[in-house]
């Protein structure tokens, strides 16, 4: 839309939730230069709940050795799921239906929308430049 960006002056939060930004637009701003970024969606009722899926490896190395201990190289959480809120024209995506989610990358459509109330399932695609859709949270 090529806007410029808006300055966030001040957070508004309730109970642990963000309910409110304060902010200012600054037209001459440049999007490749702002280093924080954000992307929103109207808070309308056609929203479908969406999970965005991320894996990560099986093993934590490379090569598994004679004597190595199997449970020692076994990665024990591999599978991240972040749930979200999409636009309604997503109710139309088929199950293999690959699409970019704006600002995380490539996903396949592994369960598409059914009703109300079930998410709509989306698997990371590894790009080579981020190997997570959604960065994993920090050990």
């Amino acid at each position: 839309m090529s806007w410029g960006n808006a300055i966030v002056r001040k957070a508004v939060a309730e109970n642990g939730s963000l309910k409110r930004l304060d902010g200012q637009l600054h037209l001459e701003g440049s999007v490749k230069s702002t280093k924080k970024k954000l992307t929103w969606l109207a808070d309308t009722p056609d929203l479908v709940d969406v999970e965005l899926v991320d894996l990560d490896f099986l093993l934590t190395k490379d090569k598994v050795e004679e004597e190595d201990d199997i449970k020692q190289v076994l990665n024990d959480h591999t599978k991240f799921v972040h749930r979200g809120r999409g636009e309604a024209a997503m109710r139309q995506l088929r199950r293999g239906d690959i699409l970019q989610v704006e600002r995380r990358g490539f996903y396949i459509c592994d369960e598409p929308y059914v009703r109300p109330g079930d998410p709509i399932r989306l698997l990371f695609v590894p790009d080579g430049k981020s190997f997570f859709g959604v960065p994993p949270p920090k050990k």
